[in-house]
């Protein structure tokens, strides 16, 4: 079910690298596998592939891009008991829960298919008389998704799904506690999306994560784990004038941070306002130019919840 290596995934082929790691179970210490380590020569070629599939990629239907993205998530539904079965490995989670992640990453690609019919655009009025303004979605390009190790699955589905559905092409970089229900996840997208639409580069944070954030071919960056790691990537990605979002969220009161997600851009300007920090307000996902939510919200939830689970 697990190899004893875990390739990388670029422009649809397996790949290794010069380098390999050992990834270890968490319940007894004992290896797993066997993960690549890649480098800038492996992020390299991962991002070239990805740049070479965009303009084609981008070119289908927002319908015909759902429809495939469907058929991804009834993929991942017909092996879902063996998605968790990897979770459980790697991670060390109870098969109830690993269940219930792969269940939740299966439905983003169920609503992400769904808003192949509903990528509206907007019209406005113009003070030119008898024109209209018309704002139409437009593709970023390559984006660069660095996930954390926590929830695997769907923070696999959560990035790539939208970003490959609005007519991106990606490079996916898991945690390496992760690799092999990432590599899982590529081969499963690889079987029906074109090569170089999803990219999966496996390895060590520090040296796979910097040429990825600071390649000038990358348009997009989006990132899911500590709050020191987000402000380095806004800082470097920001340099280059390459959109990012970091989400990060630190067991402190004050620390939540404001998560976007920039997947499509517009020819005219942005039809959303920018979210207020905690307001807990959440547009509806995939079907504009931005998938917005605050952390902080969420982490008052979670509270409210374990008070009450302790008051019974």
């Amino acid at each position: 079910m697990i190899r004893d290596t875990v390739s990388n995934l670029i422009d649809g082929d397996a790949t290794g690298a010069d380098q390999w790691f050992e990834k270890q179970r968490p319940d007894d210490g004992t290896q797993l596998c066997s993960a690549a380590r890649s480098g800038a020569a492996e992020v390299g070629a991962a991002i070239a592939a990805a740049r070479r599939a965009q303009t084609e990629w981008a070119a289908r239907t927002p319908v015909e891009r759902g429809e495939l993205v469907r058929e991804i998530a009834l993929a991942l539904r017909a092996r879902r008991a063996e998605a968790a079965e990897i979770v459980v490995a790697e991670t060390g989670k109870p098969m109830e829960l690993a269940l219930g992640e792969t269940d939740a990453a299966i439905e983003m690609g169920f609503f992400v298919a769904g808003e192949g019919r509903r990528l509206y655009g907007r019209t406005t009025t113009s003070a030119v008389p008898n024109r209209t303004v018309m704002v139409t979605r437009r593709p970023v390009g390559v984006a660069a998704l660095i996930v954390s190790f926590n929830t695997p699955l769907p923070n696999y589905a959560w990035k790539a799904f939208p970003a490959v559905f609005c007519g991106n092409t990606a490079v996916l970089k898991p945690s390496e506690h992760t690799p092999a229900s990432a590599e899982f996840f590529g081969r499963l997208v690889n079987d029906v999306l074109p090569p170089g639409v999803l990219n999966v580069v496996q390895g060590l944070g520090s040296e796979a994560g910097p040429p990825l954030v600071e390649s000038a071919d990358v348009d997009l960056v989006s990132f899911t784990g500590s709050a020191s790691t987000g402000r380095w990537i806004q800082e470097h990605a920001g340099a280059g004038w390459r959109r990012s979002a970091s989400s990060s969220a630190a067991r402190t009161r004050s620390s939540s941070a404001t998560t976007r997600i920039w997947i499509a851009r517009s020819s005219g300007p942005s039809p959303l306002p920018s979210p207020t920090r905690g307001s807990g307000v959440r547009p509806r996902a995939g079907s504009s130019s931005s998938m917005r939510c605050t952390t902080s919200s969420a982490i008052a939830s979670w509270r409210a919840r374990a008070a009450t689970r302790a008051g019974r």
